[in-house]
């Protein structure tokens, strides 16, 4: 049949087409090697623009616009009027086709890095007197145009089929699509950070910035006690002026002009809610939004927005502008070792009489703006790549009170909210709050594990176990044991059924507030449903569209803590099972010959999906896994290192940002 078509074909096409047959057939090795050439020297080109070596970028670049060129002229001069007819023809048609689009795509995707490769220069060329908003506009520009082709280029090369490259090569070519969709990926990651970043300089004018300093190594539900913080004021896309109070968060006391009452576990330090306090809720457009009331009723100024920064932040800046010398200190900061320098500095100051401790912060924070202004075209890409691994990983998290703003950086994952979720929807989210345990944050480990059981009537009961061990090493500033009020944020109308391993402060420790001062309304509104758990001691509240349960623990030096938490989730998962009779056809089903085996026969699936999000400032090591009844088999799971067992499923893994996991079980 096939060389009856073929016959066919030849027939109806021009006598010549058959005689170029032959010679395509020859000539198609000569036109591949050339390509091949050229794609290898792209590859080398996009890491290099990558890894911000613009030199040997621009080299690779001609060297495979070199390559290009001459594959390209033997098509012209000897097939163009050809190529239809190549395609129609068995074998050498589709691989004439997939090396068409190989040479459509390595003209996109060379075009894109013309785009790149000149946007990084210009931005960062050494003559220029732009600022770095400026600088960064023209890398956009760039960006967007090199973007348009990357796109066009991942579509040409999707269509190319493997076996049209040759051998020795396939294997680099299929590395290069994942190198190559991954680096598309991160230039979007790009250019929304540098959109970012235009939204909040802005020219629209003037704007005041309230910059928060959280310190992980003393963690709070935003990410860290808020030991400094930096007005930083905004005119047209130019900073104007940045004021960081070397007295640090504690210059409010005695500037507040309301009296409120703390949230009850901060009494154990403070009978008065101050501004240094004030990031309580892990949501942090409503920390923010405290934070902000606070700061009016101690300055008499508003602000336009707040940014919290984490102190980890400051290790991938030194990361991206290197070592950071100050002669006025006499100290060198690394980003492997910047915080604990800077902590021992805030720690010993002794001039009582200037009392600035936190003025070191200060200057060392002008000197990285100074630095980021004069960056090198080797450093620009690096630091956006920065920036945006920390607005992903919320180390640095952000409020505007322009809407329009603040809806784009929502978008964009920047903002810090508790997250949604579906009706049925399993969620956690371990907030941590270190209250008068000192800077021992810096010696904590901690493992979070969760484990959801279904019931024989579809029920879920889900563990949570929180093991917290100090290892401590012999550093007095931080060898103290390790107060934290631990609060776990669950779907709403979650059932507690026990919980223990507590440990609570001192009753005579809690510092009680007078009568007259007033309750917080803010508080009074997002803590709602009060309730505490007679057995456990656990408090009970509703926040953020979630059932929150609070408890505190206590880590001892050189010593482990363990809570757990055993609760009924509001939903049933076998409630809405589904009978399904015909064939599953969702590419996401791992076993196609179970169901096509099924094709005529009734069975029933169950879903569970949970969303497991990760507090900012704190890394744990995250034990999740998923249990059904006997009879119940796993054919879909989402996640990818999800492991799948015989009536679930389990995966245990860094918990360093947010995670969802989801499983499918059919009844067997």
């Amino acid at each position: 049949v096939i060389s009856f078509l073929v016959l066919i074909i030849i027939g109806t096409v021009p006598f010549p087409a058959v005689g170029y047959y032959k010679k395509i057939k020859a000539d198609t090795n000569e036109i591949v090697a050339k390509s091949s050439d050229a794609f290898l020297a792209l590859q080398s080109s996009t890491v290099s623009a990558f890894n911000n070596d613009i030199p040997q970028a621009e080299n690779d670049l001609n060297s495979a616009l070199n390559s290009f060129g001459n594959a390209e002229q033997i098509i012209d001069k000897e097939y163009k009027a050809m190529l239809y007819v190549a395609k129609l023809l068995p074998i050498v048609g589709d691989k004439v086709k997939s090396r068409q689009d190989l040479l459509l795509a390595g003209h996109q995707l060379a075009l894109g890095n013309a785009y790149l490769v000149k946007g990084i220069a210009e931005a960062t060329k050494s003559e220029t007197t732009d600022n770095l908003i400026t600088r960064l506009g023209i890398l956009q520009q760039h960006l967007r145009g090199a973007l348009q082709a990357y796109n066009i280029a991942l579509d040409q090369i999707a269509d190319v089929e493997i076996t049209a490259v040759p051998v020795e090569f396939q294997q680099s070519f299929v590395d290069f699509k994942t190198l190559f969709a991954g680096f598309v990926n991160d230039m979007n990651n790009y250019d929304q950070v540098i959109r970012g970043i235009q939204l909040i300089m802005g020219g629209d004018g003037f704007k005041r910035y309230l910059i928060l300093f959280q310190n992980t190594f003393e963690i709070r539900p935003t990410g860290g006690f808020m030991g400094s913080y930096a007005v930083i004021d905004v005119n047209n896309g130019n900073i104007t002026n940045i004021d960081i109070p070397g007295e640090g968060s504690y210059a409010f006391q005695g500037q507040l002009d309301v009296y409120e009452k703390p949230p009850l576990p901060l009494q154990l330090v403070n009978k008065r809610w101050e501004f240094q306090d004030s990031n309580w809720f892990p949501d942090f457009k409503a920390s923010a939004k405290k934070i902000a009331w606070f700061y009016e009723h101690g300055k008499k100024t508003t602000v336009d927005g707040v940014i919290a920064i984490n102190s980890s932040v400051l290790e991938r800046l030194l990361t991206v502008i290197g070592p950071l010398q100050n002669e006025d200190y006499n100290i060198l900061l690394q980003s492997e070792d910047a915080l604990a320098k800077l902590e021992s500095e805030v720690r010993d100051y002794d001039n009582k009489e200037e009392n600035t401790p936190k003025k070191i912060l200060s200057v060392v924070l002008s000197q990285i703006f100074s630095s980021v202004q004069n960056l090198k075209s080797s450093q620009l890409v690096g630091l956006v790549t920065q920036l945006h691994e920390a607005l992903s990983n919320r180390e640095i998290q952000l409020y505007f009170n322009d809407f329009y703003v603040q809806n784009i950086l929502q978008d964009y994952g920047w903002t810090g909210e508790i997250l949604p979720i579906k009706e049925t929807q399993d969620y956690l989210l371990v907030v941590n709050s270190n209250i008068g345990g000192g800077k021992s944050d810096a010696q904590i480990t901690q493992k979070i594990e969760h484990q959801a059981v279904v019931q024989e009537d579809g029920s879920v009961i889900d563990t949570v176990i929180v093991t917290r061990k100090h290892i401590g090493q012999g550093e007095i500033y931080y060898d103290i044991p390790n107060i934290d009020y631990l609060r776990l944020y669950v779907p709403a109308g979650a059932e507690l059924l026990d919980a223990g391993g507590f440990v609570f402060p001192n009753e005579n420790s809690f510092k009680v507030p007078p009568s007259w001062y007033q309750n917080d309304k803010d508080l009074e509104n997002i803590e709602q449903n009060l309730q505490l758990d007679p057995k456990t001691g656990t408090r009970i509240t509703k926040e953020f569209g979630k059932t929150v349960f609070g408890n505190w623990m206590v880590t001892k030096v050189n010593s482990e803590s363990q809570i757990y938490f055993i609760y009924k989730l509001p939903f049933n998962v076998l409630s809405d099972t589904k009978l399904v009779t015909q064939v599953l056809a969702d590419k996401k089903f791992f076993d196609f010959s179970n169901f096509f085996s099924q094709k005529n026969q009734e069975f029933l699936l169950s879903h569970y999906s949970i969303l497991l999000q990760k507090q900012s400032g704190i890394e744990s090591i995250l034990d999740h896994s998923i249990i059904y009844p006997d009879g119940w088999v796993p054919v879909w799971k989402e996640g990818n290192n999800l492991e799948l067992s015989v009536n679930g499923g389990f995966v245990e893994e860094n918990f360093d940002n947010d995670k969802i996991f989801g499983i499918v079980m059919e009844k067997k």
